[in-house]
C-alpha cells in the first residue's frame, strides 16, 4: 500500500491571529503546524502526519484513507 500520507490533502495558509503559516490535513483534523514560511508550514505537517500514521499503524488502528482515493467516478 506505501504511505497514505503522500496521498492526503494538505493546506497550507496564512494565521492572522498567529502570525505565521498553519499546515493542515484534511484526513487528520486534530493536527497542525505552524512556521514561519510556507514550505516549512508544509514539510511540519507532512511529518506530523506521518507519525501520527506510524503511530496508529503501531497500535492496530487503521490511517484514514486519503480523501482522493474516496471519489468515485461518475458515470
Amino acid at each position: 500500500m506505501g504511505d497514505p500520507t503522500n496521498r492526503y490533502k494538505y493546506k497550507i495558509e496564512w494565521s492572522d491571529e498567529d502570525e505565521e503559516w498553519v499546515g493542515t490535513v484534511l484526513e487528520l483534523l486534530n493536527l497542525s503546524w505552524l512556521d514561519k514560511t510556507p514550505d516549512q508550514a508544509l514539510n511540519g505537517i507532512q511529518q506530523v502526519a506521518r507519525e501520527c500514521v506510524s503511530d496508529m499503524l503501531t497500535h492496530g488502528e487503521e490511517p484514514p484513507i486519503p480523501v482522493v482515493e474516496k471519489r468515485q467516478p461518475s458515470l
